[in-house]
């Protein structure tokens, strides 16, 4: 947001009783505007803190997944804006409810990463928000060590372990 010249100009004119807020260390993808979180689609927000290895042997294979008008919303190049598009599609065309479409776009991935590599690993941790529902998850395959998913609620945080779901 610091980069961006219309932040300073916006932001005071912003009210909310919910954001989402991230700061992106680039590990797929260029280091651009296009790349940026949050990634947004219809109301949606999304950010993403992880990595996919070997994304970029599976890219294809997921703009290959898209209907052509979910694939045009993509700008970037990142694992995190393909992973957030073929969630919106599960949920809007396939129109799965969202905890539905989120863990079936994250096994959609650890699928196709599986068939290149058996060995890949995946860190995934997102969060996604529409102003009144806020879904967030973490999930790791292969040998990596879990963190946990912390999150605040009034003036309380609470901490939740990686949870398994396939």
């Amino acid at each position: 947001a610091w980069n961006d010249p219309n932040f300073y100009n916006l932001v005071h004119m912003i009210e909310s009783t919910a954001f989402l807020a991230h700061i992106r260390a680039a590990t797929k993808g260029d280091v651009s505007y296009h790349n940026s979180h949050p990634f947004t689609y219809k109301h949606w927000s999304f950010v993403h803190n992880g990595d996919l290895e070997h994304f970029a042997c599976i890219k294809k294979d997921v703009i290959n997944l898209l209907d052509q008008s979910f694939y045009l919303h993509i700008k970037g190049s990142t694992d995190s804006e393909h992973l957030f598009i073929l969630i919106m599609q599960y949920h809007y065309l396939e129109k799965l409810k969202m905890p539905v479409a989120i863990k079936k776009g994250i096994a959609t991935m650890i699928e196709l990463q599986q068939r290149i590599h058996s060995e890949s690993t995946a860190l995934i941790n997102i969060a996604l928000i529409n102003g009144d529902d806020l879904y967030a998850a973490k999930y790791t395959h292969g040998n990596i060590d879990p963190n946990s998913l912390y999150y605040c609620h009034k003036t309380k945080v609470y901490c939740q372990y990686s949870l398994k779901f396939f």
